[in-house]
């Protein structure tokens, strides 16, 4: 397995692809998401079978959060309350995937991982 990085100079994202002899997945340092999987189809023509989107620009511009991870909160808080914490209205009333500050809009940090066996890509993201 081998691994490549591709930094766009205008938005500061990572492209980091790790590739085999027949898969490619591609992963973003913004919002930790996994941005393309290309893999060949029964007749052997490779595609991305993920929903993305096209340019870096449109990324940083995605509030519906493709292939990122979503946090704090994954999933729809009723009135934007729990207990006795109240967390942003970015959804109506509601409150959706950690606002608009949430994990699927933060650059992430990461670090590439080799051994003989795999190659994996390790995202963190100190949360304050």
């Amino acid at each position: 397995m081998s691994y490549s990085i591709y930094q766009d100079s205008k938005t500061n994202i990572d492209f980091i692809t790790l590739k085999n002899d027949q898969l490619s997945a591609t992963f973003l340092n913004f919002g930790a998401r996994w941005h393309d999987f290309l893999t060949p189809d029964k007749n052997g023509k490779i595609e991305n079978i993920l929903l993305t989107l096209d340019t870096p620009e449109n990324i940083l511009a995605d509030t519906a959060q493709f292939g990122a991870l979503v946090g704090p909160v994954a999933g729809r808080i009723k009135d934007a309350k729990w207990q006795n914490v109240r967390l942003e209205k970015n959804n109506g009333e509601h409150h959706i995937h950690g606002g608009s500050h949430g994990w699927w809009c933060q650059f992430w940090d990461y670090k590439i991982e080799e051994t003989s066996s795999s190659t994996k890509v390790i995202f963190s993201l100190t949360d304050e």
